[in-house]
């Protein structure tokens, strides 16, 4: 997860249930993860547009790469396939940092997947534990969900909607309150690693702090 509130979660089908975690240690406790969320980017101030928000290092929500060419990925590209059996779910795109910082928050997502892993469950439940702390609890945040470039435009939508959903669903299941959670899909925009354009870490949801 990015952070800025930049936190990149990992998302997933919430049938999935805790249970699954239980053999699964978090890459960071909910101490961490709060500090994280208070050094991170800032809200974008009212009055302010998203555009000069964007350009501001402060305030920049996104690792912006800008569209691809076309604005869409190239239609040669198949849609994001399921992994094959046996195959990774997702990757940490940085294993266990000495010091957690918002860019270090980071669990991406496996092709054609709204499913959270039993990795993914036990760092939302540090998450969990993190936003309902006297220090987060006030805040509010969108869960802004992201895929790679492969597929159509209108399908990468949808699934980046799907994790942001599946994200929000596991977070409230574990007592955050819902409307302190909204849940965005961005497709295929705001690539983290646009020299890769199918690179595992632009599937990826993050969470941006709001307020």
């Amino acid at each position: 997860m990015r952070i800025t509130g930049l936190v990149t979660l990992l998302a997933c089908v919430v049938a999935v249930g805790s249970a699954n975690a239980q053999g699964a240690r978090a890459d960071y406790s909910a101490d961490d993860f709060v500090k994280a969320i208070l050094t991170g980017p800032q809200p974008c101030p009212k009055g302010m547009s998203a555009e000069s928000c964007e350009a501001n290092p402060k305030t920049r929500r996104f690792s912006l790469a800008g569209p691809s060419p076309s604005g869409s990925a190239p239609a040669h590209r198949p849609a994001e396939a399921k992994p094959q059996r046996g195959a990774p779910r997702l990757m940490s795109a940085l294993a266990q940092p000495a010091k957690l910082t918002p860019a270090d928050v980071l669990v991406t997502f496996a092709k054609g997947s709204a499913e959270i892993t039993p990795q993914g469950q036990a760092n939302l439940q540090s998450i969990a534990a993190g936003l309902n702390k006297p220090a987060l609890v006030a805040l509010q945040f969108e869960i802004a969900g992201f895929t790679d470039v492969s597929g159509s435009a209108v399908l990468n939508k949808a699934l980046s909607q799907q994790r942001a959903d599946a994200v929000k669903a596991y977070l409230t299941s574990l007592s955050v309150s819902p409307s302190r959670l909204m849940a965005v899909g961005y497709g295929p925009d705001h690539l983290i690693d646009p020299a890769d354009p199918t690179s595992e870490a632009n599937r990826r949801v993050e969470l941006h702090r709001l307020n």
